[in-house]
């Protein structure tokens, strides 16, 4: 992808933006529709009285986070910002192995 043009790196980032909105969307409800069927029911964990769907509740919510973030990327892809999830690790050993022989040495 780093390889093609700007156009084409936005296209397909938005693309794999767009999936993985989709793909965190669909859990996040499956994990609110898990979390409210064991509030239904209303069991208690084995080792702690209290109910499973209290420790449980972080399934559905870690994935509307997860969701928001991948809306927050999308919003500056398309808008034609730069936006990053995490780190380009070859960029950085790149970057730190053009460095001076006597900056890398202690």
């Amino acid at each position: 992808v780093k390889a093609s043009g700007k156009s084409t790196q936005r296209a397909v980032a938005i693309f794999a933006t767009l999936v993985c909105i989709a793909y965190a969307a669909i859990f996040a409800f499956g994990g609110y529709q898990y979390v409210r069927k064991m509030y239904e029911v209303g069991i208690l964990m084995q080792d702690m009285p209290i109910a499973q769907w209290i420790p449980r509740i972080i399934l559905p919510l870690g994935f509307a986070l997860l969701t928001f973030r991948f809306a927050q990327v999308l919003w500056r892809r398309a808008s034609g910002k730069e936006a990053h999830l995490v780190g380009d690790e070859a960029e950085e050993v790149l970057r730190q192995n053009i460095a001076p022989t006597d900056q890398r040495r202690p």
